[in-house]
């Protein structure tokens, strides 16, 4: 077989030659490739090599197989997450059907760190692993450790990587947006009850780095001003980042003399659902992202004591009940620049056992109860910007089970943040689903100063419930709605405010139609 000489630039110069020619005249060389000899690589096995520059071998292939053998490797590096690997075509003569292909592995060779104030650079460099000088960056790796460096609330981690002076020379550049790594602050809404007070005052602190490792510790405090001894939420929550693998560890503990309200521990909202204490760890695993679309798995376990949880409407006759749910809950989220649209799905099954946690105490506090009840729950929320500055936001959850459930595993409707114009939880039952539609106004206040943010909104809520097996005393199902004005206001990540005036449609619990609430919150952090 006769020898031919090709490089890259060669194959670029043979290709418009034979372009330039009439269309008769044009005749593409054909040639056997009996093997491709690939150098320069050490990240992949010569298996996955070979996979790729395959299908472009045989008898009778030309200029263009070689091309597409090369840029299919290339292809192959760039779906793993190799980026900065690039494949050459160095000048050869192709003699007994072997083609040569050069690999590049763009190393890193310096990593700069800029911009940071409060985290030093040694924290920085530890929240991207995978950044080691002399080594080719995986960017699948450093993607999900960017994702978990992003969700700590003092730290922002931009990453930038360009060519250095030399063809396998890379040069990283890590860009912080950073402040304090601690914060303290406090929140008064009226979300209480008339029996223990309107309103409750919330304490918090929280700090961000611990051992300069990332590690944040929150706690809180809820308590009402006016019967402070009769309203004590305690709460802490630790989170452990794991930039290694991309996820991340929660721990969290509750403490409540309380049987209704809402408290953020770390990551996570909680609901207080029953008089008593909680304690729980959540793992969570940070799937690779797909374009815009982010998303991941939490494998949660916590045990609940609830005391005084027999459950006869929404009367309680004072059975101490021990749950220890086990579940696992899918979550996605896709951003895009004019909408965005987040949901989660879970499953959760309860581990009897104890002496408060088995079938005796179950059927005790609710008839039919069952101590390895299993729950199903899911919601979504999707905000879209329409014209004119204007935006829309729907949000829905839901809960559904076979078996009647204790009263502190049930769903809930009514309140600030599900059905307003009602108390917290004002009804609740074995499953049902609720709903929010908000219109939001445009922006308000951008004439008056760059760090004000403040919007007006219309919104309609609804909620229903239904009571597996219920007795003569109780309803079976209950619907519940409202609708009202609200309005929202930020001081730059200082101070906020919300106020919503609702006026109940479809009554509930104690609320009558054309009842109305004012559901108010004011926090202020520093």
């Amino acid at each position: 077989m006769p020898s031919v000489l090709f490089g890259r630039r060669a194959l670029w110069g043979l290709w418009f030659a034979l372009t330039a020619l009439p269309g008769g005249a044009q005749e593409v060389p054909k040639f056997a490739i009996t093997k491709f000899h690939v150098k320069g690589n050490t990240l992949l096995p010569q298996s996955r090599i070979d996979a790729y520059v395959a299908p472009f071998i045989g008898q009778q292939q030309d200029f263009g197989d070689v091309q597409k053998a090369l840029e299919a490797l290339e292809e192959g590096y760039r779906k793993l997450g190799y980026t900065t690997v690039s494949v050459l075509l160095p000048e050869q003569v192709l003699e007994r059907g072997e083609v040569l292909l050069q690999v590049v592995e763009g190393k890193l060779r310096t990593v700069e760190v800029q911009g940071n104030r409060f985290f030093d650079a040694d924290n920085i460099r530890a929240s991207l692993p995978g950044l080691k000088e002399g080594t080719a960056p995986q960017v699948d790796d450093l993607s999900a450790s960017l994702r978990v460096a992003n969700e700590n609330p003092a730290k922002k981690v931009a990453l930038q990587l360009s060519p250095g002076e030399k063809e396998d020379d890379v040069i990283a550049k890590i860009k912080v947006t950073d402040e304090k790594p601690w914060k303290a602050g406090m929140t008064l809404d009226n979300t209480g009850t008339p029996q223990t007070g309107l309103n409750r005052l919330g304490i918090s602190y929280q700090y961000s780095n611990l051992w300069n490792r990332d590690h944040v510790l929150t706690l809180q405090y809820q308590t009402s001003p006016s019967q402070m001894s009769d309203v004590k939420v305690y709460a802490v929550a630790y989170r452990l980042p794991l930039y290694g693998t991309g996820d991340s560890l929660d721990f969290y503990a509750t403490d409540s003399n309380v049987n209704a309200g809402s408290i953020a521990v770390g990551p996570f909202d909680l609901a207080i659902t029953g008089k008593g204490s909680s304690f729980g760890a959540r793992y969570t695993w940070n799937l690779k992202r797909r374009g815009d679309y982010e998303h991941n798995v939490v494998f949660g376990l916590e045990e609940k004591k609830f005391q005084s949880n027999i459950g006869v409407g929404a009367l309680q006759l004072g059975n101490d009940l021990t749950v220890r749910p086990a579940s696992v809950q899918y979550q996605g989220r896709l951003a895009r620049p004019d909408s965005e649209f987040s949901f989660y799905g879970s499953y959760a099954h309860n581990l009897p056992g104890g002496g408060n946690g088995g079938q005796a105490a179950f059927s005790k506090a609710r008839a039919g109860a069952d101590a390895e009840y299993q729950a199903v729950r899911g919601g979504l929320t999707l905000s879209r910007t329409l014209g004119a500055d204007w935006q829309a936001r729907l949000v829905m959850t839901a809960q559904w089970t076979d078996k009647p459930m204790i009263p502190g595993e049930q769903f809930g409707v009514g309140g600030s943040s599900s059905v307003r114009g009602f108390l917290e939880r004002e009804v609740a039952s074995d499953k049902g689903h609720q709903a929010s539609l908000e219109l939001y106004s445009p922006e308000l206040c951008a004439g008056f100063s760059v760090a004000q943010r403040c919007r007006a909104l219309a919104f309609y809520d609804l909620g229903s419930v239904h009571r597996i097996k219920p007795l003569p005393v109780e309803q079976a199902r209950e619907h519940i709605s409202s609708l009202g004005l609200g309005l929202r206001w930020t001081y730059a990540r200082d101070a906020a405010f919300q106020a919503d005036y609702a006026k109940v449609q479809n009554p509930g619990g104690t609320a009558k139609r054309g009842d109305w609430r004012v559901h108010a919150r004011f926090g202020y952090f520093f």
